[in-house]
C-alpha cells in the first residue's frame, strides 16, 4: 500500500541550514525511479534541442516567450507559437505523478486540476553551464514551479535579496540545495516569490549528502532539468524585433544564437524584465559545499 503521508523534505540537503525553514520549499529525493529516469531521458534524447540561449532546450506543451530579450527566435510572432515544441502528453506521465496519493497531501498543484501545469521545459546543462539568480516571471507563470532533475546532481542556489528584484545586489540569506537525479524540488509561496534561484557556472568538486562522495562539473558532466509549470496569459509575444538584432543560423555553438544589444543578458533568460544582469554574481559564486542536511516539516 502506498504511504499517503509521505514526509515533507525528509531528505532536503542544504549548505546552510540556518536559513531554514523556507516557506514553500519542498524536496522529494526519489520522485522518479531509476527506470522512470531512463524513460524520461530516452524521450528527451530522441528529439532535437533548440539552442537559442546558452543552454539547449526543449518545450513540451505551451511555449514560453522570454520577456527579457527582444529576440525574434526567443519571442516568435503569435502565428508561429506552435513552432519548436513537442506534445505535452509525452511527459505528462511525470506531471501526473504529482497527483498520486503519496503526494496529494503536499498540494503541490491544486487537487481539482484548476492549476494543472501546461508546460514542461527541458534545460540541458553541460560542464559548468549555469543560470544567473533570478525570479521566474510572475506575469507569465503560475504560483508553483516544480523541477525534476535527471542525469547529474547539482546545487541550486537560493538567495534572499533585500528587495525582491533581479537587480538587487544586497543578499541577506543564501544557501545551496542539493538536487539529485530523480528528485523533485518545488518552489511556491515565499520560495517562489521572495527567493531568487540560480546555478553557479564554475567547475568545482562538490560533496554529496554523505559528506564523502563528490561530483565534478567537468567536460563530461550533463544534467537535464525538467521544469513543470502553468503558463499564464501574461506571457509576451514580440511583434517588432530590435532593428539591430541579428539571428545566427549556427545553434551548435556555446554562444547565444541571438546576437545584438541584449546578447549579454541571455544567461538570465526566463527572469522578470530588467535592465541588466548585475545581480547574477551572488548566485554564480561558488560557496562552501554542503555539510548539513536540513529538514522542513
Amino acid at each position: 500500500m502506498v504511504d499517503a503521508n509521505l514526509p515533507v523534505n525528509e531528505h532536503l540537503h542544504v549548505t546552510d541550514r540556518a536559513v531554514l525553514p523556507i516557506p514553500g520549499l519542498l524536496y522529494v529525493k526519489d520522485f522518479l525511479t531509476e527506470e522512470e529516469q531512463q524513460r524520461a531521458v530516452q524521450i528527451v534524447d530522441s528529439k532535437p534541442f533548440q539552442h537559442i540561449v546558452h543552454r539547449r532546450q526543449q518545450y513540451y506543451g505551451d511555449t514560453y516567450f522570454h520577456t527579457t530579450h527582444d529576440c525574434a527566435r526567443l519571442q516568435p510572432a503569435e502565428k508561429d507559437a506552435g513552432a519548436q515544441r513537442y506534445e505535452f502528453t509525452e511527459l505528462e506521465w511525470i506531471v501526473d505523478k504529482l497527483f498520486e496519493p503519496q503526494y496529494r497531501h503536499l498540494a503541490i498543484f491544486k487537487a481539482d486540476h484548476s492549476n494543472y501545469p501546461n508546460q514542461v521545459l527541458v534545460n540541458e546543462y553541460i560542464g559548468n553551464q549555469g543560470i544567473g539568480p533570478h525570479y521566474d516571471d510572475s506575469e507569465a507563470f503560475g504560483d508553483v514551479i516544480a523541477t525534476v532533475s535527471l542525469c547529474g546532481p547539482t546545487y541550486l542556489w537560493l538567495t534572499l535579496p533585500a528587495e525582491p528584484t533581479n537587480r538587487c545586489k544586497q543578499v541577506t540569506k543564501k544557501t545551496g540545495v542539493l538536487l539529485e537525479p530523480g528528485s523533485l524540488m518545488v518552489m511556491k509561496g515565499d520560495c517562489r516569490y521572495l527567493w531568487r534561484h540560480g546555478i553557479a557556472n564554475r567547475p568545482k568538486t562538490q560533496k554529496l549528502r554523505d559528506g564523502i562522495s563528490t561530483f565534478y562539473r567537468g567536460n563530461d558532466y550533463r544534467r537535464l532539468s525538467l521544469t513543470i509549470r502553468k503558463l499564464l496569459d501574461g506571457r509576451k509575444f514580440i511583434k517588432d524585433p530590435h532593428p539591430n538584432l541579428q539571428i545566427s543560423d549556427s545553434p551548435d555553438t556555446d554562444t547565444p544564437s541571438c546576437v545584438g544589444p541584449d546578447a549579454d543578458a541571455l544567461t538570465c533568460a526566463e527572469s522578470e524584465p530588467m535592465q541588466t544582469c548585475e545581480s547574477r554574481t551572488e548566485g554564480s559564486e561558488d560557496t562552501e559545499t554542503a555539510e548539513h542536511p536540513g529538514m522542513l516539516r
